[in-house]
C-alpha cells in the first residue's frame, strides 16, 4: 500500500480521506517550446532539439471520503482545501513498495466533488490535481539537522529543503540549512536546468534519485 504525505503529514488520514489511485507520478515529461520551421516543398517540419526543455509535471490523485451529512462533507472539503492553499510550494511524498518519490508542488484548482447518498450519509469522490513546476531535479537524502550544498550554476536553481522552505534563483552560493521541525530525515530537491553538469552541485548528502525527462 502506498502512503501519500504532504509536508511530512498524512493529511488525507487527518481529514478521513483515502487516496484510491494516482496518475502522472512517473510519466515521461513533455517537451516544451520547441522551435519549429515549416519548410515549403519538404515533408513535415524542421525542429530544433539542441536546447531541449520540459514542461511542468501534472499529477492527479483520486480521493474518496465518507461524511455523516452534507454539512460535514462541505466542512471537510473546505478544511482540506485550506490546508493546500499555502504561500509556498507543498512537498508531496509518495512511499511504499520500494518507492520513495518527492515533489515540490502546488494545487492550481478547486475540486469537483461527486456525491452519492446512502442512509443520509454521503460517499464523496474528487480528483486532486497537483502541479510540479520544476520537474527536472536531483533528490538528496539528509539524516542530519543541517543540509549543506555548494551551488555553482550558470542557470537559476530551486532548492526545496523538505520542511516547507524553498530557496529560488540560486546561482553561486554555499548553503547551510538548519532543520528545526523535529524530523530525523529530510529529502532535498534541487531542480533546474543543468543540474547534471559537473561541478554544479557539491554535497556530501546521498543522491537517491534524478529526473531528467
Amino acid at each position: 500500500m502506498l502512503t501519500y504525505k504532504i509536508n511530512n503529514e498524512d493529511i488525507f488520514e487527518r481529514y478521513g480521506m483515502l487516496v484510491s489511485s494516482d496518475e502522472g507520478l512517473t510519466d515521461q515529461l513533455s517537451i516544451k517550446g520547441m522551435e519549429e520551421v515549416d519548410l515549403p516543398g519538404q515533408h513535415g517540419k524542421d525542429v530544433d532539439l539542441s536546447e531541449m526543455r520540459f514542461d511542468a509535471r501534472t499529477m492527479i490523485l483520486k480521493i474518496g471520503f465518507l461524511a455523516e451529512s452534507p454539512g460535514e462533507m462541505e466542512q471537510k472539503i473546505a478544511r482540506f482545501r485550506r490546508a493546500l492553499l499555502q504561500k509556498e510550494l507543498l512537498r508531496l511524498e509518495v512511499s511504499g513498495h520500494g518507492l520513495s518519490l518527492h515533489y515540490d508542488v502546488y494545487c492550481p484548482s478547486g475540486f469537483k466533488v461527486v456525491k452519492r447518498w446512502r442512509d443520509s450519509k454521503t460517499i464523496n469522490t474528487f480528483a486532486l490535481t497537483l502541479i510540479e513546476p520544476q520537474p527536472v531535479k536531483h533528490v538528496y537524502k539528509c539524516f542530519t539537522m543541517q543540509a549543506g550544498l555548494a551551488i555553482n550554476s550558470p542557470h537559476a536553481l530551486q532548492i526545496g529543503f523538505g520542511d516547507g522552505n524553498v530557496k529560488r534563483y540560486v546561482f553561486h552560493e554555499n548553503i547551510a540549512h538548519n532543520y528545526t521541525d523535529g524530523f530525523e530525515r529530510h529529502f532535498i530537491v534541487v531542480a533546474g536546468v543543468g543540474i547534471a553538469d559537473t561541478g554544479v552541485i557539491s554535497t556530501n548528502m546521498e543522491l537517491i534519485c534524478s529526473v531528467y525527462s
